[in-house]
């Protein structure tokens, strides 16, 4: 089985360009742990963004994750917080595919569309295998993804994408950071090669350097993803299309399915 490619190695970056860009999803999964026992795993937990925010808020949470630059991040801002808040949150490294952490979880969450970096059904297939495994009797899993939209898709594969995104002000620096993003498109497979390109720019409007993060995204439709469920073991007890729990499709930019480990 392919393992994952290293992801997010421009680490720095990414609370600078997704701190405001998502806002919304971070009450959705307050919602979550308010309603489920835990205590709770995030896998692909990043820079920490949704396990220090739930930490914060009293609730005991383990955030797994490959890279060591997004752990990194996360660590640097846990030990910033009160030792109260630091008791409540661990982070481990760990492929998503593979893992083994060793306790149950009454709940298990993989947030803002990690679960699409598994490009094929068997990384999928498994990583629902150690979800599964890991989850209490009864304890729920929610997952989110992309809405997949065919029109979208087949523009993009004429015209291939590498458009200019964002720019924001890095902190202590006060360099301007540019963010530009590529794409193409692996129809026999069913995933984007996508690229975030970074151009760090100084005061006297001077290029510094260019980085770039390369990943892989796969697209899944949603009776796809119900079946990958029903199969593993899990049954769906809603289907959101946002993160204001609309049910889809009368919301249809996400597809966030909240699942019970079936006995």
């Amino acid at each position: 089985m392919k393992s994952l490619r290293k992801l997010y190695t421009t680490a720095r970056y990414y609370d600078l360009f997704y701190d405001e860009e998502f806002v919304g999803d971070e009450e959705f999964w307050r919602m979550q742990a308010e309603e489920t026992p835990g205590p709770i795993l995030e896998l692909g937990c990043g820079t920490g963004r949704i396990t220090l925010d739930l930490a914060q808020r009293g609730y005991k949470i383990v955030g797994l994750d490959m890279s060591d630059a997004m752990l990194d991040a996360a660590l640097t801002k846990l030990k910033a917080l009160p030792h109260e808040v630091q008791a409540k949150a661990e982070l481990v490294k760990g492929d998503m595919t593979k893992f083994t952490v060793g306790r149950k979880f009454g709940l298990i969450i993989i947030p803002f569309r990690s679960f699409q970096h598994l490009i094929t059904v068997e990384a999928q297939k498994s990583c629902l295998g150690c979800v599964r495994e890991h989850l209490t009797n009864g304890g729920r899993f929610v997952v989110t993804l992309f809405n997949p939209d065919m029109r979208y898709i087949v523009r993009g594969a004429e015209n291939p994408v590498r458009k200019f995104q964002d720019e924001r002000v890095e902190p202590g620096t006060g360099h301007t950071i540019r963010r530009y993003y590529e794409q193409s498109y692996n129809f026999n497979e069913q995933y984007f090669d996508c690229a975030f390109i970074y151009e760090r720019i100084d005061a006297e409007g001077k290029l510094l350097d260019i980085e770039y993060d390369r990943f892989q995204m796969r697209w899944t439709w949603r009776y796809e993803m119900e079946h990958l469920l029903e199969l593993s073991g899990f049954a769906v007890k809603a289907l959101y299309g946002n993160y204001e729990r609309l049910p889809y499709p009368e919301a249809s930019d996400e597809l966030i399915f909240v699942c019970r480990k079936r006995s």
